[in-house]
């Protein structure tokens, strides 16, 4: 064998020792990738399993408390206490159970009249005092309620100021109305007229309940809702007002709409008296809950958000709502 030939087959053999090292490599990461994603599946599992524990042992203490207290539902019952538990696979649980009921249900807006004569229901003049709280003038308070109610209804036909899925077809990213109840209020963010800062401002007062009832339990209002408080007495409560008789709320909560009434005259002699409309909107049990509550195991966190709805006539507590999500950096639902 010639010196050229001995040069070549020795380059032949670094080329094929070269390949082999660059596919045990790959393998090698493979391998790698494979262990971590299988890791991960694990324990996405077991913050799964204890999840759907810890959702267990909310409903059945929601269960209880409701039952105990079929004519009072407040947040210093135990329901409304931060639940903590830990499981032998590691995992830890947070959770925590709130009154749904503490919120505007944006799907009353399916009561927006078509026509611009027929007079305004109540529970829609409380969302008009609610967009005006938050600096919304009466033409822009106008125009997005009409959007919503275009958005929620099946036809197509749009209101004085609304839109319908022609606007949102030429719309920069195009979309259609949906058509039927809202699900999220998230959806509010690609309706007309609804900007990113109006969403952060509003976000903590509403919410998206099944049908367009509005029942609002003001024992478990916090401050923070109490631009709520203020809308449902249009005219009649400022918001300032509305944090001070909620710091003051006796405890155990207000035992009926009229102990509220009361209260409210006592700390605001110059309030109005119109109590009629505002007691059709207030109720002191509630039948519509929340639970969310976090998986934890070492950097691996999960989330999961159960909805219930409790039937005080057959004291009957069902699930109608369970969803997983991976908590944002801001510790927020997605």
């Amino acid at each position: 064998m010639t010196a050229k030939q001995k040069g070549m087959a020795l380059l032949i053999v670094l080329m094929i020792l070269a390949i082999m090292a660059a596919l045990a490599a790959e393998m090698t990461l493979r391998f790698q990738t494979d262990m971590q994603r299988s890791e991960l599946q694990t324990v996405r599992l077991e913050q799964q399993w204890a999840l759907r524990a810890a959702e267990e042992s909310a409903a059945a203490i929601l269960k209880q408390d409701l039952a105990d207290n079929p004519h009072m539902t407040s947040d210093e019952q135990y329901w409304a206490q931060p639940q903590m538990l830990n499981f032998d696979t590691g995992v830890t649980v947070n959770a925590q159970l709130r009154d749904d009921q503490t919120c505007y249900n944006l799907n009353a807006l399916a009561d927006v009249p078509q026509e611009p004569q027929t007079p305004t229901p109540y529970n829609v003049k409380v969302f008009e005092e609610l967009l005006k709280s938050e600096g919304v003038n009466n033409a822009q308070a106008a125009a997005l309620i009409d959007a919503i109610a275009d958005f929620i209804d099946e036809d197509n036909h749009s209101r004085r100021f609304g839109a319908e899925d022609e606007y949102y077809r030429n719309a920069k990213t195009a979309h259609r109305t949906a058509g039927q109840p809202l699900f999220s209020i998230s959806e509010l963010k690609q309706i007309k007229g609804m900007t990113p800062e109006l969403y952060r401002q509003l976000a903590p007062v509403l919410c998206v309940l099944p049908g367009k009832e509005i029942q609002i339990n003001p024992n478990n209002l916090t401050e923070v809702q109490a631009p709520l408080l203020a809308a449902l007495f249009i005219d009649q409560l400022s918001v300032e007002n509305a944090k001070e008789l909620i710091s003051e709320r006796p405890k155990g909560g207000w035992r009926a709409p009229a102990h509220l009434f009361q209260q409210m005259e006592k700390q605001f002699p110059t309030a109005g008296k119109e109590y009629a409309e505002v007691k059709t909107l207030l109720v002191m049990h509630s039948k519509f809950f929340s639970l969310n509550s976090t998986a934890i195991v070492g950097d691996y966190s999960q989330s999961m958000q159960s909805r219930f709805y409790y039937d005080r006539e057959t004291s009957k507590l069902s699930l109608f709502s369970r969803r997983f999500f991976i908590m944002d950096e801001s510790g927020r639902m997605p």
